[in-house]
């Protein structure tokens, strides 16, 4: 691998080129951190007692089973080789002990960490990749922690809409990237209407 006019070679080299790179790519730059006054959001759009028990309550079998069944099939499995189709065609048969493992993992007593680790691979965008931007990451994630991670996202949707600002418009359901450009086009139209008059 090329880095400027210096070639990376061996394992240990490449490891540590790959993960400096991403680090600063992905990673906090110092100083950027900045707290939130609590005072931001409006009474309104806070979790009041009632949200906060509907998030913190124990899993139920339905809500378990439809967030297996909401996963995308014919998707790669993760290091331990499970593919997703395996727990939806055997739901009967495995159904109690998953729903033990959920109630672990919602009593702090599963060991999440040997659920969430993953394998980083870099896939080339272009034929004859030679530089470390030329290339994609990708991580495989097991499919249970994956099934956790859809259980919570799954419930805490039904909050988003209270919890996010109206004003972001994106990258979520109901919402679309578009208001944002028509919003700026209205703005733009009426600051030049206001000019001309």
């Amino acid at each position: 691998m090329e880095d400027g006019d210096k070639t990376i070679e061996g394992d240990a080299d490449l490891h540590t080129h790959a993960t400096d790179y991403y680090k600063n790519l992905f990673g906090p730059d110092l100083g950027n951190s900045f707290p939130l006054d609590p005072a931001l959001w409006e009474e309104e759009d806070m979790v009041d007692e009632a949200d906060n028990n509907t998030l913190c309550q124990p899993f139920s079998e339905e809500e378990i089973k439809y967030a297996l069944f909401q996963m995308e099939k014919n998707k790669a499995a993760g290091p331990d080789k499970i593919p997703i189709e395996f727990y939806q065609s055997c739901w009967d048969i495995i159904k109690s002990d998953i729903i033990e493992l959920f109630d672990d993992f919602h009593k702090g007593n599963l060991p999440v960490n040997r659920l969430n680790y993953g394998v980083i691979t870099l896939l080339p965008k272009v034929q004859d990749a030679a530089k470390i931007q030329q290339f994609r990451p990708i991580c495989l994630l097991n499919c249970l922690y994956k099934w956790i991670t859809k259980t919570l996202t799954l419930r805490i949707e039904k909050l988003a809409d209270k919890l996010i600002l109206k004003t972001q418009s994106s990258f979520l359901k109901g919402r679309n990237i578009m208001n944002g450009v028509m919003a700026l086009h209205e703005i733009l139209h009426e600051t030049k209407r206001n000019k001309e008059v």
